[in-house]
């Protein structure tokens, strides 16, 4: 019977570690995109939208000018940034309870539940914040600035989809105010 005692045990840890390449972004070792939709499609199911006292927001986020730190510094630079970005994240989660994987590329989510627009406003700028000084840091020759739209699970983002286009579309438009500031 130890025979069938150390396969089961082989077996859950095979489990565990299958589980955790499905869920977990091998490069920055937070949520990959497979969880946020799990996540999201429970957190869908289960919100209480008669519930006014909380808000579900996505907020997408994406690093400026990631396509230049790859080109000028390296694929090894680029895979840095995201790292730093991905811890960046653990932190502002570390304090505040929400959600963080990454989408794929350059993009990051999170999902929290605020009370309102302008707290959800408050902890995209405490994320950017948190990556501009701890890109600052850092011995590297460029500073990591971020680009971060949310959006408001409401009537016109009734489904996941229709959540991230909005945030997807939200952090467009941050993206090209931070370039007009910066010509």
């Amino acid at each position: 019977s130890s025979d069938v005692c150390s396969s089961d045990l082989l077996f859950s840890v095979y489990v565990e570690l299958r589980n955790s390449i499905i869920s977990i972004d091998q490069l920055t070792q937070i949520n990959n995109r497979t969880q946020l939709l799990k996540y999201l499609s429970q957190k869908f199911k289960s919100f209480n939208v008669n519930d006014t006292s909380k808000n579900l927001y996505l907020m997408m986020l994406d690093v400026d000018d990631f396509k230049h730190i790859n080109d000028k510094f390296g694929h090894m630079e680029g895979d840095f940034a995201l790292k730093l970005v991905a811890d960046s994240l653990k932190k502002v989660a570390t304090n505040t309870s929400c959600f963080i994987s990454r989408l794929g590329g350059d993009e990051f989510v999170v999902v929290t539940e605020k009370e309102n627009d302008k707290l959800a406003e408050n902890l995209s700028e405490t994320i950017r914040n948190q990556i501009l000084k701890d890109s600052s840091n850092t011995e590297k020759q460029y500073k990591i600035s971020t680009s971060i739209g949310f959006a408001k699970k409401d009537s016109h983002n009734a489904t996941v989809a229709d959540l991230l286009k909005s945030a997807d579309e939200a952090m467009y438009h941050n993206k090209q105010k931070h370039k007009k500031q910066a010509d």
